[in-house]
């Protein structure tokens, strides 16, 4: 990982220059870094939606952290745990794809705040299918619930992304350098607690998707004033 990181380093240094015109261009001192910071945490839209990305980002690690546990020893996947494991994340890719259009067509409000609800509503089944099953649902129908929630949650986390930063032009790389750190280190936070609770049943992981779906509707209804699919935010 840290020779790609090199090797990245020096690609972007060759062939990506500044593209901020002099202007523009915050001298590199702490002075103007901290005003930047101060103008993204008091930003309503940006840590609104921020925080909201940590919560759905949070998920996202319980389920990398829990995944060996559940797929690999609860149902005993063997060989089999790669293939699983992958249709997720080809359903995540597939969400990926196909945001461009769908946001083009309905909006980055509609379009996130939608798929928000989707994710909490499936956060819901999965948790009432755990917990009717004593923690072990039959695997087809647990992991096409999970795939249906990661894929909500990746067509609404770019969008949420793209409306955090939507207020902070003037300090974009300050910004966005800023809320990637914060919304990772909230994922990884939750993420790691909801893991840290598996008791060889999915119903930790479960209780976690709906709760911290629950906790991101609540997060951006307060940060729209209580108005979704509709902006307000700033």
């Amino acid at each position: 990982m840290f020779a790609i990181a090199v090797l990245l380093g020096i690609w972007f240094a060759w062939r990506m220059p500044e593209t901020l015109p002099d202007a523009f261009r915050l001298a590199p001192s702490a002075g103007p870094i901290l005003a930047a910071v101060r103008l993204t945490v008091t930003c309503r839209a940006a840590i609104g939606y921020g925080t909201a990305v940590g919560a759905m980002f949070g998920c996202l690690m319980a389920y990398v952290g829990s995944a060996q546990q559940i797929l690999g020893e609860l149902y005993g996947l063997g060989r089999w745990f790669p293939a699983i494991f992958g249709s997720v994340a080809a359903l995540m890719g597939l969400a990926a794809l196909t945001n461009a259009n769908l946001v083009r067509r309905f909006g980055m409000h509609r379009m996130s705040h939608a798929a928000m609800l989707g994710f909490l509503t499936l956060g819901a089944a999965q948790c009432a299918l755990a917990l009717a099953t004593g923690g072990k649902p039959p695997l087809l129908l647990f992991v096409v619930i999970l795939g249906l929630s990661q894929f909500c949650a990746s067509l609404a986390m770019p969008n949420f992304n793209a409306l955090a930063m939507g207020p902070l032009g003037s300090v974009a790389g300050t910004a966005s350098s800023f809320l990637g750190f914060y919304t990772t280190l909230v994922g990884a936070g939750l993420g790691a607690a909801i893991g840290q609770h598996f008791n060889g049943t999915v119903i930790p992981l479960a209780t976690g998707y709906l709760v911290l779906g629950a906790a991101c509707v609540a997060v951006v209804l307060v940060t729209e004033r209580g108005r979704l699919f509709r902006g307000g935010a700033a």
